[in-house]
């Protein structure tokens, strides 16, 4: 099955509990993870290969419930807005221009006016999540570094005043 509907299904499992709740869920599946973690590298010092290989299936099920509870997370967070959490990435010249996808622009390895920031733009977004509304780009949560540096930077070099207003006032969800 495909990784993504499977992790989609899973999260369906936390449905209406309270995000303060699986906010705790989530670390304690962080918990597990560490602690399983020691233990597994124990095991593996003791040269109990039985032992590790269970310890290593309990890990492996930590991380996943905390994958399906940071996505049902991210889908109530985007259906608050009127979003649809996005399986596929877009940039910010795609969302600016509320297209269905920017083809290349992304990634780009080279800067030019059309793509600005395309080199920073993994380097400024961890963790993102991409939202669509109608199919198009509406929005991408993330985690953001050196986040001042950066809104100068795309105020200055910002295609048009429509990606310029998104990124100054991401505080506007």
């Amino acid at each position: 099955m495909n990784p993504w509907l499977n992790t989609n299904l899973t999260a369906n499992e936390f449905l209406n509990i309270n995000p303060a709740t699986l906010a705790t869920m989530i670390n304690d599946e962080q918990k597990i993870v560490a602690e399983t973690d020691r233990a597994i590298r124990a095991a593996a010092h003791d040269g109990d290969e039985t032992l590790r290989r269970r310890l290593i299936l309990k890990q492996r099920q930590a991380i996943n419930r905390q994958n399906a509870i940071e996505r049902r997370l991210a889908i109530d967070f985007g259906a608050a807005r009127g979003w649809t959490l996005s399986p596929s990435s877009f940039g910010l010249r795609t969302l600016a221009e509320g297209k269905q996808h920017g083809r290349w622009q992304r990634f780009t390895a080279s800067y030019d006016r059309t793509n600005p920031g395309a080199l920073m733009f993994f380097d400024q977004f961890d963790h993102p999540y991409y939202y669509r509304r109608d199919r198009k780009a509406a929005a991408i949560a993330a985690h953001l570094y050196r986040w001042p540096a950066v809104r100068e930077h795309y105020a200055v070099n910002a295609p048009n005043q429509r990606m310029r207003h998104h990124i100054l006032n991401r505080d506007d969800m």
